[in-house]
């Protein structure tokens, strides 16, 4: 979320779920009284069927909390507005916006909004909670990302990205303060608040307008030029952050009229002057992402994140799951190009059929969700949970099958909710459905791919979707 409208939610809240637990009294005064003015209002406190627990960040145009909702029993973050002074009808009008522009998305990378409404003259806009830590926190000027790292994570934006923009949502805000890393080490792009629906009938951003955070906003946007702005807007803004990942600062800095002439006017250095030694391929993705013209840049986020693939294939798995002198752990889909590699942070892989949404937890959804389209048998045989796959303590892996149907390991069946231990070479098979071999011998990964893959399988057609993680081709 914006540091601008909001702030996003810190990682050091209390968890959510925690709706049986001890509440002091429900503050007196009305919410309107307390809600649509800056400030920290006494807690808890009810908004209908919400309960306001936590205020998680508050900026110049709004606050958010988390908040339980009692009608559904989950926790949320509630957005609401300050509505006071001349600006307060621009401020519900794009308040308004934020939530039509995120209502119709639906991407694992994409905040989703649950509710919009008013109670008690107090508009409210309720969204996934997601568990973590926005990716502005986690830069460090004097530790840039890997470059592999940060071009695995920027793809996935980019793609996030390309679904709003295919549905004419361009976000216009787009930063690391707007990008939440979750408990997995996911992305999810937060904060539409500045979003713009390309065929909205009426602009609330007039021309001349300064509206954004100016070190992330392409030379359209902080001309004011509002007939400018487009998906490679967003574009541009996603390269800044690409740069900055890379190498511990953004293009330009300065003041504010510093940088509206830099960025309007001054070619941007390479990163590799900042960072010596970095790939080559990043200075040339980041030049032209940076393009002052907009027809110079990607021609769109799908082609951005096209780009990024090759460098992904540098990724490796962190400590947690690729020890010091063992190999790092693959599973190949036999008899396919295709194999899957988890993500930075990731201590389990999951397999099964019910799909995560960002914002739910781990024991949702799954990693790898596997299905059979147009075979309700063998669909039905796969269970919302199949499998596990686990880093041990000792350093090594362990498969436990949580399934109806059975997993096999090397032809035998496992025993359900019993831990078996791993080795290069072992064979998984999944209700029969797929066959996994485990690698462990550090084999170079291949080219990571979006979204779903068909895979053939015993006279099957076998779709794979990585909700968490990679699914690589070979090829």
């Amino acid at each position: 979320m914006s540091d601008d409208p909001t702030l996003p939610p810190r990682s050091d809240t209390v968890p959510a779920g925690d709706s049986d637990a001890t509440q002091p009294p429900t503050a007196v005064l009305p919410p309107s009284a307390v809600l649509l003015r800056p400030g920290t209002p006494p807690l808890p406190l009810h908004l209908g069927r919400y309960r306001l627990d936590a205020q998680l960040g508050q900026g110049g145009m709004g606050a958010v909390y988390r908040a339980f909702d009692n009608q559904l029993g989950r926790t949320v973050a509630l957005k609401v507005p300050f509505l006071s002074g001349p600006s307060a009808d621009a401020i519900r009008a794009r308040f308004l916006r934020e939530a039509q522009s995120a209502a119709v998305l639906s991407h694992p990378n994409v905040c989703p909004v649950h509710d919009l409404g008013e109670i008690d003259g107090v508009p409210y806009l309720t969204m996934a909670f997601v568990q973590g830590q926005p990716l502005s926190k986690k830069l460090d000027p004097k530790r840039p990302m890997p470059a592999d790292e940060a071009a695995a994570l920027v793809r996935k934006v980019a793609l996030a990205l390309e679904h709003a923009h295919a549905r004419g949502v361009i976000h216009r805000d787009l930063k690391p303060a707007n990008v939440m890393i979750d408990d997995r080490g996911e992305p999810v792009v937060m904060d539409f608040g500045l979003a713009r629906r390309a065929d909205a009938a009426l602009a609330l951003t007039q021309e001349g307008e300064l509206m954004g955070t100016p070190a992330y906003m392409p030379p359209e946007q902080v001309a004011g030029d509002v007939q400018a702005m487009g998906p490679l807007s967003d574009v541009y803004s996603l390269g800044v952050m690409l740069y900055e990942m890379t190498c511990g600062r953004p293009p330009f800095s300065g003041d504010l009229l510093s940088l509206v002439s830099q960025i309007t006017s001054d070619p941007p250095p390479p990163p590799s002057r900042f960072r010596p030694g970095l790939d080559p391929r990043i200075d040339t993705i980041c030049l032209k992402a940076l393009a002052k013209r907009p027809a110079d840049r990607f021609a769109s986020m799908a082609a951005f994140a096209k780009e990024l693939e090759p460098l992904t294939v540098l990724t490796v798995l962190p400590v947690s799951l690729a020890p010091s002198g063992e190999g790092r752990l693959t599973l190949r889909v036999i008899g396919t190009p295709f194999a899957y590699r988890p993500a930075p942070m990731q201590t389990v892989i999951s397999l099964g059929r019910q799909k995560r949404r960002p914002g739910e937890p781990p024991e949702a959804g799954n990693d790898v969700v596997l299905r059979v389209p147009g075979n309700d048998a063998l669909s039905g045989r796969i269970s919302r949970r199949h499998l596990e796959i686990r880093r041990t303590a000792t350093g090594g892996h362990e498969v436990i099958d949580r399934s109806k149907a059975g997993t096999l390991l090397n032809g035998r069946p496992l025993t359900r909710d019993v831990a078996a231990p791993l080795s290069g070479g072992d064979r998984i098979v999944v209700a029969g459905v797929l066959a996994l071999e485990v690698e462990l011998e550090g084999r170079p990964a291949g080219r990571a791919v979006a979204g779903e893959v068909a895979v053939p399988q015993a006279g099957n057609r076998v779709m794979l979707e990585a909700s968490l993680g990679d699914l690589m081709t070979m090829e």
